[in-house]
């Protein structure tokens, strides 16, 4: 029969060592030591951990909007025309109101945006037989640039399509055909999404006898973005 004899143990004084740390740590299974986390090094270099991936796509945000000017013109050049019946009819086709509504797609993270919208210009000239009525269809394409949270600017291309007249003009373009025109506006945050909108449009249309009419334009009003 064997005998067991008590084994006396002996504490260990304190240290501040880290020897003295791992000497009064207990032990685990099979005599080691406990697996201890591990810790980034603090004089690690940024190269020594993964680098994010850097997104550099544009901002996937598409703004709809709706606006509305007040038109005038640049000169007081009036522009006469004749009717089929052959009266005439003379004033400016720049000037009156303009709607219209389109969207604005994000091109860069700095905020630059390209303003697509189509709308719709109507107005008035002076006939012999009356006042008569003339509409047309401006579609833009316009890069828009942000100064600031309240200030923005841009400009790009018209084309001022399918002019039409009513009354005596019996709903033809008098023969006056369109070509591409050119838009700049600057435009100011009255509220968030409420812009006000000043504007200046070069405008032309072609008779078919040759030449040219203009219809330049200022532009005030406001623009609404959701």
């Amino acid at each position: 029969m064997h005998r067991r004899y008590p084994i006396a143990s002996r504490r260990i004084p304190p240290d501040e060592t880290p020897f003295a740390a791992a000497a009064v740590a207990p032990l685990g299974r099979r005599g080691r030591l406990p697996c201890q986390p591990l810790h980034a090094r603090a004089d690690a270099s940024p190269a020594d951990a993964s680098s994010p991936v850097v997104d550099n796509s544009p901002p996937r945000e598409v703004h709809p909007l709706v606006g509305a000017l007040v038109t005038g013109n640049i000169n007081s050049d009036q522009q006469g025309l004749t009717n089929p019946d052959g009266s005439t009819a003379s004033g400016n086709l720049g000037a009156r109101v303009e709607v219209f509504a389109g969207a604005e797609f994000p091109l860069t993270k700095g905020g630059l945006r390209l303003r697509l919208d189509a709308g719709a210009h109507e107005g008035h000239v002076a006939s012999s037989s009356g006042s008569e009525h003339f509409v047309y269809y401006p579609i833009e394409a316009l890069l828009v640039y942000p100064i600031n949270d309240s200030w923005r600017l841009g400009g790009g291309v018209r084309y001022p399509a399918h002019l039409r007249f009513s009354g005596a003009g019996g709903h033809t373009n008098l023969g006056l055909g369109s070509k591409p025109g050119a838009a700049a506006f600057v435009e100011w945050a009255v509220v968030p999404h409420v812009w006000l909108d000043l504007r200046y449009v070069q405008e032309e249309f072609e008779p078919d006898s040759g030449g040219s009419i203009t219809t330049s334009h200022w532009g005030l009003g406001a623009i609404a973005e959701y």
